[in-house]
């Protein structure tokens, strides 16, 4: 943090140097160039400390005990456009392991997999590679995670559901979703039959 506030300062004061130089001989024309490299460079090696992850993330936390001791921490990581890739609930204060679940998108913001739950003992985000390898040892399957599939009529719409495991996944067992382009409106006669319209 000391070298952030440092980083801050000289740039302040560089800027008002820089400020003070009106004139345009070449001299100082050098002597802004030379500041503006110092400036640029400064700022690439001093490491600024920061999310290692892309998005942002969303902590909440909840109290499990009045002393404040145990506590019930979640973590929502998203990939930066709002979609949820990992959540993690971890218990401050007890021996018990953090929880996380991930999901997958693909390249239209859609959610095509979500992991099912792994234990482990890291409480911040952990690498899809990391989850994926985790959830295959823990369940003991090729493919521990439930799966969607988009079709091209709605782009925005599943047209088939995959529950989580191999069996599931390797069989063809899903739910197929089919949409229709017909919208018909009913009426009904007084005598209640559907007459169509």
């Amino acid at each position: 943090m000391a070298a952030i506030a440092q980083m801050k300062k000289l740039c302040i004061s560089t800027y008002l140097q820089l400020q003070r130089y009106e004139s345009t001989d070449m001299s100082s024309l050098k002597s802004k160039h030379i500041w503006i490299l110092v400036i640029l460079v400064m700022a690439v090696i001093i490491p600024v400390r920061g999310q290692d992850v892309p998005g942002s993330d969303i902590v909440s936390r909840t109290l499990l005990s009045s002393d404040g001791t145990m506590k019930l921490v979640q973590r929502v990581y998203d990939n930066g456009l709002g979609d949820t890739v990992q959540e993690i609930l971890s218990y401050t204060g007890s021996s018990l392991p953090s929880v996380i679940v991930y999901h997958e998108y693909d390249d239209y913001r859609r959610r095509t997999k979500t992991w099912l739950p792994v234990t482990s003992s890291d409480t911040l985000f952990v690498s899809d590679n990391t989850i994926s390898a985790q959830a295959q040892s823990q369940y003991s399957d090729t493919a521990p995670f439930s799966r969607t599939e988009y079709d091209g009529f709605l782009s925005s719409e599943p047209s088939a559901l995959y529950k989580a495991g191999a069996q599931w996944q390797g069989n063809g067992k899903k739910v197929n979703i089919t949409y229709s382009e017909y919208v018909g409106a009913g009426m009904y006669s007084p005598d209640g039959k559907a007459a169509r319209v």
